[in-house]
Parts: structure tokens; C-alpha cells; sequence
């Protein structure tokens, strides 16, 4: 696999072999790495319950151990120690060409402040569509304020050996076409059979 430069992103995102919306020109100007592309953080967060429960059980529904918050623009979220938020980037990503992959990567500048942007979940197949889910963590003892729009994550875009013979979208795809942070889907996992 060769990463892409950022010449190579912009030659993607023209012939939509990468499709990132909104990108604005200005806006493209100022997240466009030397190979790398950052991604803002969105509005919406997945906060886990406090339940009196022994623990969370990966072959049941995860939503229902979790509470969706919606905030405007202009306002503030606040991630505790210790705290796991699933959030969304503002962006809508596709990644249409079947020999192009992405991986997303913490911006340092957050990592400094203690917050990791995603625990597990930062491959993007060939086929993707959707705004990806972040897995944040505050490892800060501190809180820690979170403001949508702002940069927290960036995609590193690897061109394949050769083309996949099966993109996300045609495989098991269970985030496919996602629009909201979604909890695990791991549950879905256990009912194939």
C-alpha cells in the first residue's frame, strides 16, 4: 500500500474516487496535510448510561445502554475522565474507488489535551459511505471542552495492491450509510448463522 499525497487527495476528491462533503476551498486549504486530510467533529454525541448492570453484554443491542445528545453549533460538549463519548465528524465521507482505503489518526494537538479520537474503529474500506463514528476517550484527569466544527481526526488515504474484489458496501457493511454516531453493532454478529 502507498499513501496518498495531498496532491493525490485533491486528484481523488476532482475525479470522486474520494467524495468528502462539505469540503469548502477554504476550508480544504487549511485541513489538506502533505498526506493527510483533518476532519471536524460534528454535533452529535452517544453517552454510555450508568446502569445497574454487572456489565454491558456485546451480543445485546448496545443502544440501549446509551443516550444520543444533539447540540447546536455554538455550544460546548464536556467529556469527563475516564469518559468514552461515540461522536461524528461533520463530514460525509465515500470513498468510491475500490483500491483506495482510508485510516484515521488523532490530531496530536487533542492528543496533548488527553483526548483520544478513536479507540478501535479507524480503518475506512474501499465502498464506505457515511460520517464516521468517533471513539473518544479522556485520559486527561481533567474535562476536557469539545465544539463541533472543530479539527480532530485525520484520514490517511492508502492506495490497495490491486482493487478489492468486495467493497464495504457489499460485504457485511453494518455502519454503511451511517448519519449519527452509531453504538456497537456487535449484537448483529451473533444472530448470522
Amino acid at each position: 500500500m502507498t499513501v496518498l499525497s495531498d496532491r493525490d487527495i485533491k486528484r481523488a476528491l476532482e475525479e470522486g474516487d474520494i467524495v468528502v462533503k462539505p469540503l469548502e476551498e477554504e476550508y480544504l486549504e487549511e485541513a489538506l496535510g502533505p498526506a493527510s486530510l483533518d476532519l471536524r467533529l460534528g454535533n452529535e454525541f452517544v453517552v454510555f448510561k450508568t446502569l445497574h448492570k454487572p456489565c454491558i453484554d456485546p451480543t445485546v443491542d448496545a443502544g440501549e445502554n446509551t443516550e444520543r445528545i444533539v447540540i447546536d453549533e455554538d455550544e460546548e460538549f464536556v467529556i469527563n475522565p475516564g469518559e468514552l463519548v461515540l461522536a461524528v465528524t461533520h463530514e460525509w465521507i465515500e470513498i468510491n474507488a475500490p483500491d483506495i482505503t482510508g485510516v484515521l489518526h488523532g490530531r496530536s494537538s487533542l492528543g496533548r489535551l488527553g483526548i483520544q479520537a478513536h479507540v478501535e474503529a479507524g480503518y475506512v474500506d474501499p465502498g464506505w459511505r457515511g460520517r464516521l463514528t468517533l471513539e473518544l476517550v479522556n485520559f486527561n484527569p481533567m474535562p476536557v471542552k469539545l465544539r463541533p466544527g472543530m479539527r480532530v481526526v485525520q484520514i490517511v488515504f492508502h492506495r490497495l495492491s490491486s482493487p478489492a474484489e468486495r467493497t464495504y458496501a457489499e460485504s457485511s457493511g453494518k455502519y454503511h450509510g451511517d448519519e449519527r454516531p452509531s453504538p456497537s453493532k456487535m449484537h448483529l454478529d451473533f444472530c448470522r448463522g
